[in-house]
């Protein structure tokens, strides 16, 4: 079986794909006073069910919200940035499989898909500081959420093959590489 790490050879599990460093999830204001009093996010039933914590990043969220909690008025949007998480986070293209399904005390582990999900593996509760805002999720008059405004809506940036994403301080399309000449938007 062909694993999406050899399709993305070049991802470095340190490092936030790009169109992921904002992680989004929609919760009931139920579950969300349920992890406010245990002081820590265990997921929804389905992430329970499913053994991660559903998020995605800001383009597919809307997706989520439209499919899942369609015509839901009072749904709560957790903002969270991995970067800042008291826990080192380990980003991989596949599913994790063994330990890495559930991550030592102080890690978790993010399996990132091209569509924006991010699913994310912990042993324990995740810690309430990995949210960094909370926003209601009203219906507009159209029956369509309204999200906060300034809320990134761009794809995750998964450029297939042994190129290595200049943000990551390889060669890009080309084989040129930072300081290789070539500016290379990113």
């Amino acid at each position: 079986m062909a694993h999406l790490k050899d399709k993305y050879e070049y991802w470095d599990v340190d490092a936030t794909p790009p169109g992921l460093e904002v992680l989004w999830k929609i919760v009931s204001p139920a579950d969300l006073a349920k992890w406010q009093e245990a002081g820590g996010i265990s997921g929804s039933e389905l992430d329970r069910k499913d053994g991660f914590i559903h998020t995605s990043n800001g383009r597919m969220v809307r997706e989520v919200a439209a499919r899942f909690f369609k015509g839901v008025g009072d749904a709560v949007l957790l903002k969270m940035l991995p970067e800042e998480w008291p826990l080192a986070v380990i980003w991989s293209p596949d599913e994790p499989v063994g330990v890495l399904k559930r991550p030592v005390t102080g890690s978790v582990s993010v399996h990132w898909l091209p569509d924006g999900c991010a699913h994310v593996y912990h042993s324990d509760p995740l810690p309430l500081e990995c949210v960094a805002e909370t926003h209601p999720m009203p219906l507009g008059a159209d029956g369509v959420h309204v999200f906060p405004e300034g809320m990134e809506d761009k794809p995750v940036d998964v450029t297939p093959g042994p190129e290595v994403h200049p943000a990551h301080g390889g060669p890009g399309p080309g084989g040129a590489g930072p300081g290789d000449g070539d500016a290379m938007e990113t």
